[in-house]
């Protein structure tokens, strides 16, 4: 949480507060991972599941790497805002750490393809959402959105791992 209007000071506290009761509180950790799991973005040959010809990237990716980061952070008393440098401080920390850079890559990945998406879709007269054509990726871009979303698969059991480790 940044403040965006009022006394900024204030709201910087505020939320480290927030951070430190929560890493104090392993029910209130437990509670931000529940229902982590995305649903699963393959058919069972391995294409992408669409939806009226989009997938929904921020319900199938970027949900859950958020989720992920933000649930840990707090968890490990980490006070940071932005999801690459949650995951990067944790996986600093050394356990989980391939994976969490995986994550960080696979974040990335994911954020690049939806923004190159909502800029097609405004130019193309569209509002602009969290839904990507991938008919718009060439080759090399399709795999890449497609490990990513696997490497987005590792997420309920890495923090099981690391939210108590």
């Amino acid at each position: 949480m940044i403040p965006v209007h009022g006394d900024v000071d204030l709201g910087q506290r505020l939320f480290e507060m927030a951070c430190a009761t929560g890493a104090g509180s392993p029910a209130f950790a437990k509670l931000l991972v529940d229902g982590l799991a995305a649903a699963d973005p393959f058919t069972l040959l391995g294409g992408l599941k669409l939806e009226d010809g989009r997938l929904d990237l921020k319900a199938l990716g970027l949900f859950p790497i958020v989720r992920l980061a933000r649930s840990l952070a707090i968890r490990h008393g980490l006070a940071l805002h932005s999801t690459t440098e949650r995951l990067q401080a944790l996986a600093a920390r050394g356990k989980g750490s391939a994976d969490l850079e995986a994550l960080d890559r696979a974040h990335a990945v994911l954020l690049a393809a939806l923004l190159h998406q909502q800029a097609l879709d405004i130019e193309a007269g569209l509002p602009p959402g969290n839904r990507l054509d991938p008919r718009a990726l060439d080759k090399e871009q399709l795999e890449r959105l497609k490990q990513a979303l696997r490497q987005v698969r590792v997420a309920p059991d890495l923090v099981r791992d690391l939210m108590f480790g």
